[in-house]
């Protein structure tokens, strides 16, 4: 049905066409996931706990039982907050370092899509368009550019699925365990991100396995043997920390923790994904009702119908296990943006061919007004900033930058149609650069360790009050130490190893009358009631 621009015949044109999509996807893929990266402090629209246990790694020199705060923290397995250790090391202990992990498993998923997208259409054009409309999901580009766990995780269970996919179609024993092996070893890395979840990557597996058995028009032969026996594999990444952690010496503390904690505890209704999943997929939502729509109605027609039933058979059957559990987070969507994106770029694509001329002249429509909307988003930056009373020359370079490569991308796209995504793309960022601008507003801890460097004051002279105050791990993640803390406010103040005091605006207003606050100096103060003393 589609034109096969990867056919023998037209080898030398095809290659040049795959590397051009390629190298733009990775030019602009990249440059979206990583420009202005750590413009934000690690508290604003993002969550400080995770770099920080990563950043008591390195200080703690402990990588096989992780800390927050000091104690023992059970919630997940190692192997996210490794990565953001391993950043630190390469970057420092910066926001940027990390974001990292999670910035370049979002780039990985660009290309898996873009390869899964051209193997499973035999057209580079698909998985080019479904690497783009991956890269401008909301959902996607937000989790791409934070310091979760769930864009590492989605990454290694959408690769382990892809491998199983390839096993699937290979057509000898050797290839087939070959990439039942590695479909294994990818769910025993996701098993390594967020534990025994990963194994829900079976539950894709099986259906999708049963049906191919079942179909008397399907050649294919899943040899549930060989994948059964390749199993064992899936230990691998996951019994050398097991084995280290038996071994450490504090594993009964970290046992007796793990029996007593409650992990997933966040409860929405049963219908939460309806509305959330496409809230988080636009702006290609449209395009995936009408790809799904389209496949029921033309199945028997569409010459693609074999490669459409792996995507929308991952997508039914994870979406089935998240209505059915309890906990439920817009986070958890994010495995089945890669199929999503597969089946709306094939949808673009058939639309364009059963019924052109509409198709042609909406995309056309949709690209103009969008590529006004990103221009005009261009804006978005110098409004944070007005708003902030912050000087409008702060924005200026990024928009700047971003407004070339927007122009660049625009003019050199390989698929016209595609400047849609394009577009929306350049708007995310648009409003991530605003978000930078505002940061020293809304950063409370990277505020008050700006303030204190300006004062020239190092963490072995500053003191949180009062000890239950996250500022000490706030501040010290900026400062990349643990800070000492003191309860009683007045010590501190005849304490000559104390420059810097991080409290709150009620601590300073409770002080008692015979206290001579002249000994404070000068008072800084910040959003949620915080105050910096510098004596």
């Amino acid at each position: 049905m589609f034109e096969q621009s990867d056919n023998p015949s037209n080898r030398s044109s095809a290659s040049f066409s795959t590397r051009y999509l390629l190298a733009f996807l990775i030019l602009f893929g990249g440059f979206a996931i990583f420009f202005n990266l750590g413009g934000r402090g690690v508290e604003n629209k993002d969550y400080l706990r995770y770099p920080e246990i990563a950043r008591e790694i390195l200080e703690l020199n402990d990588w096989t039982i992780l800390r927050y705060e000091g104690e023992i923290y059970v919630d997940k397995p190692p192997l996210h907050f490794w990565m953001i250790a391993g950043a630190y090391k390469i970057f420092g202990v910066t926001p940027f370092a990390a974001r990292v992990p999670a910035a370049m498993a979002a780039l990985a998923g660009l290309l898996m899509a873009f390869l899964l997208g051209r193997k499973i259409f035999q057209n580079s054009e698909t998985g080019f368009l479904a690497a783009l409309i991956l890269l401008s999901a909301y959902g996607y580009f937000w989790w791409a550019r934070r310091t979760r766990i769930d864009m590492e995780f989605s990454v290694w269970f959408s690769l382990a699925l892809i491998f199983f996919y390839y096993g699937l179609e290979a057509t000898s024993n050797l290839r087939k365990s070959f990439w039942y092996m590695a479909f294994w070893l990818a769910t025993g890395c996701a098993f390594m991100d967020k534990a025994f979840i990963a194994l829900s990557t079976l539950v894709v597996v099986i259906p999708y396995s049963v049906m191919v058995s079942v179909s008397k028009h399907d050649a294919r032969k899943v040899s549930p043997f060989l994948l059964l026996a390749a199993s064992p594999v899936v230990a691998l990444p996951i019994l050398p920390w097991v084995v280290a952690l038996m071994n450490h010496p504090e594993y009964s503390a970290y046992r007796a923790l793990l029996e007593q904690t409650k992990i997933m505890t966040r409860h929405e209704g049963f219908f939460f994904y309806f509305y959330e999943f496409p809230a988080k997929f636009f702006p290609a939502i449209p395009f995936f009702f009408m790809g799904v729509w389209a496949f029921f109605k033309h199945r028997r027609e569409i010459a693609e119908r074999r490669a459409l039933v792996f995507p929308l058979v991952w997508i039914a059957s994870y979406l089935m296990i998240l209505h059915l559990t309890a906990a439920k987070n817009t986070r958890y969507l994010l495995p089945i943006f890669l199929p999503c994106a597969l089946v709306s770029a094939w949808s673009i694509q058939f639309y364009l061919q059963q019924a052109a001329r509409v198709m042609k002249k909406v995309l056309h429509r949709v690209n103009g007004v969008f590529c006004g909307v990103a221009i005009l988003s261009l804006a978005v930056p110098f409004i944070f900033a007005f708003k902030s009373n912050i000087s409008l020359i702060k924005p200026l370079p990024y928009v700047a930058v971003l407004l070339g490569v927007f122009l660049i991308a625009w003019i050199y796209r390989p698929l016209k149609y595609a400047g849609f995504f394009i577009s929306f793309t350049v708007l995310l960022l648009s409003i991530e650069i605003g978000e930078g601008v505002h940061d020293e507003k809304t950063s409370a801890y990277s505020g008050i360790s700006q303030t204190l460097h300006a004062e020239g004051v190092s963490a072995e002279e500053i003191a949180i009050n009062p000890c239950s105050d996250r500022s000490r791990w706030g501040v010290g993640f900026y400062y990349n130490a643990r800070l000492r803390c003191a309860d009683n406010l007045a010590a501190l103040a005849t304490d000559p190893q104390v420059r810097g005091i991080v409290t709150t605006q009620q601590a300073l207003e409770e002080l008692p009358s015979n206290v001579d606050r002249k000994k404070f100096g000068r008072v800084y103060s910040f959003d949620e009631g915080r105050v910096v003393i510098i004596k």
